[in-house]
This record gives C-alpha cells, sequence and structure tokens, in this order.
C-alpha cells in the first residue's frame, strides 16, 4: 500500500487549504529620513492622514468650520512620517496593490488590492465589507454654524494636533479673536505609533484607516485671552468631525477590492468597484490648497509680528 510521508502530507495539506479565497497580506515600513536609504524599493509610500480646521464665515458672515487634509506637523515646518505598504509573496499567494492619492500630497484617496492565488491560479474575490464612501457633502456641511455674524473675519484655521489648541488662544490672523476646542470625542482606535511597531515584523492584513473625533470650535472676539468672559454674547460654537492625528483605525483589506478614504476619516471596504472618485478629489484637492494658502497667511502674520518687535 502507498503511503504518503509525514512531510509530504504537511505540504499536501498546506497546498488544498490554500485553495479558495486567500487573504491579502501585507507589510508596512517606516521610510528613514530624507537623505538616507528606505530598507526596501519596493512598495507604494503614504502618510496617514489627519485634518486641520478651517473657520471662515459664509456669505452671511456666519462662521462655520470644516476639516482639510493636512499632512504636515503643526508647527507646519515638516511633512509628518512616510510609510511605505508592500504587498507580501510566497509560493502560496501574491498580493498586488494600487494606489491613488490626493492631488500633490502622499495621503492616499483609494487603495484596490488583488490577491492571486498561485496554488490554483485564480483571482479570488470576498464580498463587500462596507457601504458605499460617504457623500462629499459630508464635507461640507461637517461644521454646523451658528452665533452672530463675524464682519471682518479672515478665514483661518485651527490644528487638532496643538495642545495648545484646547485652552484659548489669540489668533494670529484676526488679533481680535480668540479660539479653542473643547468637548472632543475620539473614535475607539490605536495609536499610529504602536500600529506600525507591532507591524514591523510581522504580515499585516489591515490597513490604518483614520479614526475620526469629533470637537466643537469656540470663537469669541477678545483682546487678550484674558479678557474672554464664559457668558460672552457673541461666542460662537461650531462642531466638526475631523481625522485624528493619534490615532488610526485597523481595518481588514480584501482579498481582492478596494479601501477608499472617506471625505474626511474612516473608510469603505469593498470587493472591486470601478466608482468614479473624481468629485471627491476635487473637493479634497480644493481644501488642501485652502489649508495650505491660510497656513502661508498664519506664517506671514507671525512674522510680521515678530519683526515688528525688534
Amino acid at each position: 500500500m502507498f503511503r504518503v510521508p509525514a512531510c509530504c502530507s504537511f505540504v499536501l495539506i498546506s497546498v488544498i487549504s490554500a485553495c479558495g479565497v486567500t487573504p491579502a497580506r501585507v507589510s508596512y515600513e517606516q521610510v528613514a529620513a530624507e537623505g538616507t536609504k528606505a530598507g526596501s524599493t519596493d512598495g507604494y509610500l503614504f502618510r496617514l492622514r489627519r485634518s486641520m480646521i478651517l473657520t471662515a464665515p459664509n456669505d452671511k458672515g456666519v462662521l462655520g468650520a470644516s476639516a482639510s487634509p493636512w499632512e504636515f506637523t503643526v508647527d507646519g515646518k515638516a511633512y509628518t512620517p512616510l510609510y511605505k505598504i508592500s504587498g507580501r509573496d510566497d509560493f502560496r499567494s501574491t498580493t498586488q496593490i494600487k494606489i491613488s492619492y490626493i492631488d500633490n500630497t502622499k495621503e492616499p484617496d483609494q487603495v484596490s488590492f488583488t490577491t492571486v492565488d498561485n496554488v490554483s491560479a485564480t483571482i479570488e474575490k470576498i464580498g463587500a465589507l462596507g457601504s458605499a464612501i460617504a457623500p462629499i457633502a459630508a464635507g461640507l456641511v461637517s461644521g454646523t454654524e451658528s452665533g452672530q455674524p463675524q464682519s471682518g473675519f479672515r478665514p483661518t484655521r485651527i490644528d487638532p494636533g496643538d495642545p495648545a489648541s484646547y485652552s484659548w488662544q489669540q489668533d494670529v490672523l484676526n488679533p481680535d479673536y480668540c479660539m479653542r476646542l473643547t468637548e472632543v470625542i475620539e473614535e475607539p482606535g490605536v495609536i499610529a505609533k504602536d500600529y506600525f511597531n507591532e507591524r514591523a515584523t510581522t504580515t499585516a492584513r489591515d490597513f490604518p484607516a483614520p479614526a475620526c473625533a469629533s470637537a466643537q470650535v469656540e470663537v469669541t472676539r477678545c483682546s487678550s485671552t484674558d479678557s474672554i468672559s464664559a457668558s460672552s454674547a457673541d461666542l460662537t460654537i461650531m462642531r466638526t468631525t475631523y481625522a485624528s492625528s493619534r490615532l488610526v483605525s485597523p481595518t481588514p483589506i480584501p482579498s481582492s477590492g478596494t479601501v477608499k478614504f472617506n471625505s474626511i476619516c474612516g473608510v469603505s471596504v469593498t470587493s472591486s468597484d470601478k466608482e468614479d472618485r473624481t468629485d471627491l478629489l476635487t473637493y479634497l484637492t480644493k481644501a488642501a490648497k485652502s489649508a495650505t494658502d491660510i497656513q502661508a497667511a498664519w506664517k506671514k502674520a507671525k512674522d510680521d509680528k515678530k519683526n515688528a518687535a525688534h
């Protein structure tokens, strides 16, 4: 009677178990600082999305707040860390990746995965894990407008990644106004640094989606932070949703399908999809451009104030 050796039985079982839907498998790596060589040459670069909150009056002078993608540090002098995602290959499967970005950034708009089962030479697809992308309108109405019209208010920003933003600060572009963030709510997530540390030497089957957070943006007239009254009649309060600069939400990636970034935070995971992303990309690109312009105005105002003091 013919007998299969134990070692061959193990291989046979492994091969058989590979048939069917094969999970996508990826690896992550933090790219070395500029001027040094990264650990590997394959893979796709990306930055974790975080938000800058833009505050500006509407056509009636009433303030509103909305989140914009932001890939710089709090002081605006450097980019946030750059990471690399690579598909893992072996005799059982090959994970192929495609990635598209928000214009002129390394922040992903959509990441596509295709897992080739090398044993059966077929491409398997899993069912949808999520719904369609959030409507673009969500990004346009994320800030609730309230309070009295504020004449002469220049579009400005407040950075949720800056600890100083949670205390009253006199705005650089609007010296007659003070701003702060309060009532912060963060969805459950993992600290970004811990996420990448845990996956530095292992195969991963998830993606670090930008965790959602919400806060109130408070704006009031002031001559200094000491002059602010809790009962200020012209206090404007706006609640807005933004992408956390601290947390990510590990999201399972499909065997063959897409991870689509929503307009502000979070992602939707679906099987292969041909949905047109042009309108969303246009909105995100304009929002990012506005944040960059406001940051430049902030820097100029601070430099002018510093020069005037000398």
